[in-house]
């Protein structure tokens, strides 16, 4: 199964990564995700993190995501990917990047659940299209948080375009 989605949200960068990718945030905006029931690690790659998911439309399953990559380019994007293993198997890269005075965020996913084909033939038919809603739904979950948060709202009360490095208003 696939799912492949973009958002433009108006905050920087740095705001968008920090409430966005740190494991222990997952829950606050992705769709049937718990929160943490362990992070072994500093967020950073090798860090491993296990979690339940309970998305709408499919069975509650348990997984653990290991942080595979989270870099900050010289450009001010930020390219991160996690490696599921547990009640689903796969990958999901994050990609957030400067865009038009805030970010653009490309999520990418592929996940396959556990079992034989009959199971994967059927999660194909019946999840596929609720995984791409509950995608969906978590970037504009993300949207509304980052847009709302305190940092972008500070930026804003002080005249600042959010566009601006968030940095320091984010600490």
């Amino acid at each position: 199964m696939h799912a492949r989605d973009t958002i433009h949200i108006d905050a920087p960068v740095g705001v968008v990564d920090r409430l966005a990718l740190p494991p222990e945030a997952w829950s606050r905006y992705f769709v049937g995700m718990s929160a943490p029931d362990e992070v072994v690690g500093d967020g950073g790659p090798g860090t491993t993190v296990t979690f339940a998911m309970s998305p709408p439309g499919s069975k509650p399953f348990r997984a653990t995501a290991t942080v595979a990559e989270w870099e900050h380019r010289g450009d001010g994007s930020v390219h991160w990917r996690g490696e599921y293993s547990g009640g689903m198997g796969g990958w999901e890269t994050w990609d957030l990047r400067p865009e038009d005075g805030g970010t653009s965020v490309a999520i990418e996913m592929d996940a396959q659940p556990a079992g034989g084909a009959l199971v994967r033939a059927a999660a194909t038919l019946f999840v596929q299209r609720p995984l791409r809603r509950n995608v969906h739904q978590s970037l504009w979950n993300l949207k509304r948080l980052a847009e709302s948060s305190e940092p972008v709202q500070r930026l804003r009360a002080a005249s600042i375009s959010p566009a601006a490095d968030a940095c320091e208003a984010v600490g």
